[in-house]
């Protein structure tokens, strides 16, 4: 009676978190067991802040550091994480390999400013690459849609349940 429905929902959301965990294998390219890079097509403006990483950090070059709430790059992610649309999404921790086909990993952020401003579109695409043992994870709340970065590890477990019923996305 009372006590099967919960656990029932939740076989639901197991089932559901492994067929978007598929269909996310087949939008990136895997290197090696725990990193992912993957293409995203923003809006101008992005509506992120791109930042090098510290010296002493095991990244190089620059990275995503905010995604501008009501910007286009979260407008970007509310469409896949919430809707279920196309492609992937942005994540704070990003590292950003290229911009528009144009390798930056060397490069400096102005030259990525250059790059989006002088391209003739009205979208840019970054080439990103996603640390996903180590990263953050966006944790989405549904059904308001509302959605926050955690840290991974950190409190995996009270973000899901901070979650309750929503998705983890990666």
């Amino acid at each position: 009676g009372h006590q099967a429905a919960p656990r029932r929902r939740r076989r639901g959301a197991a089932v559901r978190l492994q067929a978007t965990r598929t269909e996310w294998y087949r939008k990136v390219k895997r290197i090696g067991g725990d990193r992912a890079v993957f293409q995203v097509t923003i809006q101008k403006p992005m509506g992120v802040k791109i930042e090098s990483f510290p010296e002493d950090s095991k990244y190089k070059g620059m990275g995503i550091s905010m995604v501008v709430e009501g910007g286009n790059a979260d407008k970007l992610n509310r469409s896949v994480c919430i809707d279920d649309g196309p492609g992937m999404w942005v994540l704070e921790g990003d590292q950003v390999l290229g911009v528009d086909g144009e390798d930056v990993e060397e490069a400096s952020i102005e030259r990525v400013v250059e790059i989006a401003q002088n391209n003739g579109r009205d979208d840019i695409t970054l080439t990103l690459l996603r640390d996903t043992r180590n990263g953050p994870i966006k944790v989405v709340m549904m059904p308001e849609g509302q959605m926050e970065t955690v840290r991974r590890g950190a409190r995996l477990s009270s973000a899901a349940e901070y979650a309750r019923g929503g998705g983890l996305k990666y």
